[in-house]
């Protein structure tokens, strides 16, 4: 009889199981929304800080 070798048994023997392809690409486009999502609320701040300023001249 073939024996049939799945990939976690594979991985497992290996040791470490390596992130997929997909998964570091979704962890790296996660974190460039949270640092665009963070620098917009920081714009948004300072915009109403230059309207109060122009309000309070």
């Amino acid at each position: 009889m073939e024996e049939r070798y799945y990939i976690n048994d594979i991985e497992e023997y290996r040791g470490k199981k390596k992130k997929s392809k997909f998964s570091i690409k979704k962890d790296n486009t996660l974190k460039s929304l949270k640092e665009v999502e963070y620098f917009l609320e920081n714009w948004k701040r300072a915009f109403k800080g230059i309207k109060l300023y122009k309000i309070l001249k």
